[in-house]
Order: C-alpha cells, then sequence, then structure tokens
C-alpha cells in the first residue's frame, strides 16, 4: 500500500515508501515466482511502482499523464475499484459525517472515475476488482462493480474484458478469461447484450 492517505499527495512531508524499498518488496516477490500489486493513488507513488515492476495498480486515483506513460511502458495493468469507494461514501453520507469529509471523497471519487478513463482512453489495460472487505463490500456484487466502470466512461465491451480476460490474465491464469481451444469454461447465459447494456450481466437467463 504505497499511498497510505491520498488527501496529502503532493506534499512534500506526505508519508511514503522510498524508491529502493519499493523496488526490494517487488524484486523479492519476484524471486519467489510472485507477483506484486500495489494500493498506489498518489501519481508519484504510480511512477515508483511502476518502474520497479509491480503487476497492478489499485485505484490510481490521481494519474497524471506521466504516470500513465509510466504504467503504460512497464504494461502495469490499472485496478480502479469503484464499489468499496462508493459504498464506504454512501455510508460517510447516512452516518452524518462531516460536509469536508463528504466533499473530499466526492472529489476523490470524480478524480478515480477520470482517472481509469483517461488510462483506458490511453490505451491501457483495466482490470476488475471489488476491495471486498472493505466496509459494506462483499463478494457476489461484482456486477455493481461493472455498472459503476461503466458510469465511470469505460465501454461496456472494455469492462467485459476486464471482468474476464485481463483479470485472468493479471493473475496469471491464461487459461480462463477467453473462450479458446484449450481454455477451461465458466459461462453463464444472460438476457440481453451486456457490449450495449452492461446490466444484462446480472439478468441471467
Amino acid at each position: 500500500m504505497t499511498t497510505i492517505d491520498a488527501t496529502v499527495c503532493g506534499r512534500e512531508d506526505r508519508p511514503a515508501y522510498a524508491d529502493s524499498a519499493v523496488e526490494a518488496g517487488v524484486a523479492a516477490a519476484a524471486q519467489r515466482g510472485l507477483r506484486t500489486i500495489s494500493n498506489a493513488q498518489c501519481a508519484a507513488d504510480v511512477r515508483t511502482v511502476a518502474a520497479a515492476g509491480i503487476a497492478s495498480v489499485e485505484q490510481g486515483s490521481l494519474l497524471d499523464e506521466a504516470a500513465i506513460a509510466a504504467m503504460l511502458e512497464n504494461n502495469v495493468v490499472l485496478v480502479p475499484i469503484f464499489l468499496a469507494r462508493h459504498n464506504m461514501d454512501e455510508a460517510r453520507v447516512a452516518r452524518g459525517g462531516s460536509v469536508q469529509a463528504i466533499e473530499a471523497a466526492a472529489r476523490l471519487a470524480e478524480h478515480t472515475r477520470d482517472a481509469a478513463r483517461r488510462f483506458s482512453a490511453a490505451g491501457g489495460t483495466v482490470a476488475l476488482g471489488t476491495d471486498c472487505g472493505a466496509p459494506g463490500s462483499f463478494h457476489g456484487a461484482n456486477c455493481d462493480e461493472l455498472s459503476l466502470m461503466v458510469a465511470a466512461g469505460l465501454t461496456p465491451t472494455d469492462v467485459l474484458r476486464a471482468a474476464t480476460r485481463n483479470g485472468a490474465t493479471l493473475m496469471g491464469l491464461d487459461d480462463l478469461g477467453r473462450i479458446a481451444v484449450g481454455a477451461r469454461a465458466s459461462m453463464i447465459l444472460v438476457e440481453g447484450d451486456p457490449s450495449r447494456d452492461i446490466a444484462a450481466v446480472a439478468n441471467l437467463a
């Protein structure tokens, strides 16, 4: 988790790992044949983990053009994770959080949507994630994440790829997430065309 608090991005005194520490962690994992991922929201943190060889960035809320370029150059996948943030933000409003906290959360949510939209438009690979285990986020709510990804500006087809092929590839499961000879099938039949209306994914026939 290279970004501890996204509200202090840009400050010189913000808590952050040294580049060498990130590089050492990624290298140690690689020696054991393991991928690494990082919750990175500040643009500087994204640039650091991308250069170190991270497999994916979770959230990436405050991507700038240099961070996007670093991710593209190093084939880093973006996992934006809208659902957990959406649930926590709704809970904050419901329990009467301060106006300042609610407004700050809303700005960060919009930055996250904008970052995912720009990264995808630049040709970056996006994968589905839910951050299940975060307050209010449970396994089985993946369809809600798909809808939020489309609402952020990704196309339904891109979102379907994010939920199948891209996610499988990120996890090193090249025989899943695609329809091909030799692949393992896990298919569903739905009513409607999810390439036009992503909500159709939830309408099991």
